[in-house]
């Protein structure tokens, strides 16, 4: 079939091979016969100006030059440094030399350091004020209003020795009702978290007592109780008051833990020291009134 025959056909016209039963016709030879060359050095057969033996020879005597040896001083370098620091006239806002001048606000590495201890410090204070209740946030021994309601002055003069003393770690009060035991557990957790640097958590021993039996099954131990065992200073309130054999009370269960790990407990009793072992039993007492122990501060607050 011809080309117009083709065209009239409105197809694509076949290649001019198409007429040798479909076979597509062999390459030019001269396409793939390879360019002949010489290498300008050896005289062999190259296609670049090199052959690949005179290039490889080229790269190899480059990589056997040796760089040029550069001999530093470092002796005289820091030598430079020392008197470059001496001379300058820069200064941090506690006097220390600097090598650059320092931006408005901006201090040396060390009193960095020191602000950044002075802001967390603070933050352990303001935390702990913040657990304490609102009516006692006041408590400080530093505050006037502490003997205006707590009216033994020696109940806080061995309250404020306890706390300085860095083998207690039990401040146990006893006294009646309105004495201001409370007033001073809130003003030792204060201190502690001022001078020792605990962290500190209030608990009234009621709502402990029951945190287990109001919690849902299966969440595990109340965030309450959580709290209570692992807060770095703790001051317990109103011991007595909860009924003891409760079940599933956690407030022997939080005394015992604290007890073993020598976290910083202060604690108010509501009842008369006799009725201790009656109601938490010999082991709880123990721990709370025996006078031999070095490190129990059991401390009577009068009216």
């Amino acid at each position: 079939m011809s080309a117009a025959q083709w065209h009239d056909r409105d197809e694509p016209v076949p290649p001019a091979w198409a007429d040798d039963e479909g076979a597509e016709p062999e390459p030019d030879e001269d396409i793939l016969a390879p360019v002949e060359g010489r290498c300008e050095r050896c005289g062999r057969a190259a296609i670049e100006r090199l052959c690949e033996a005179c290039m490889r020879a080229d790269r190899d005597a480059a990589r056997q030059v040796a760089a040029p040896s550069v001999s530093y001083d470092f002796s005289a370098r820091l030598e430079a440094i020392r008197r470059e620091y001496e001379a300058s006239p820069h200064r941090c806002t506690c006097g220390a030399k600097m090598m650059r001048e320092l931006r408005p606000g901006e201090l040396c590495d060390d009193c960095t350091e020191k602000q950044k201890d002075i802001r967390a410090h603070q933050a352990i204070v303001r935390m702990t004020v913040a657990a304490l209740p609102e009516r006692y946030r006041w408590a400080s021994f530093d505050a006037p209003e502490l003997a205006a309601r707590v009216h033994d002055a020696r109940a806080i003069a061995e309250t404020r020795a306890a706390i300085s003393n860095p083998n207690i770690d039990r401040v146990v009060f006893s006294g009646t009702a309105g004495s201001g035991k409370t007033s001073l557990a809130c003003a030792a957790m204060r201190m502690l978290a001022e001078t020792r640097q605990l962290q500190g958590a209030y608990c009234s021993a009621r709502p402990l007592a029951f945190a287990r039996s109001r919690g849902k099954l299966g969440e595990g131990e109340p965030a309450l109780i959580i709290n209570a065992i692992e807060a770095a200073s703790l001051a317990l309130d109103d011991v007595g008051l909860d009924p003891a054999q409760q079940f599933g009370s956690a407030v022997v269960d939080v005394l015992w833990e604290r007890f073993d790990h020598m976290r910083f407990t202060v604690v108010c009793l509501s009842i008369p020291i006799e009725q201790v072992a009656e109601i938490y039993g010999g082991g709880v007492s123990r721990r709370l009134l025996d006078p031999r122990d070095p490190c129990l501060a059991l401390i009577e607050v009068r009216p």
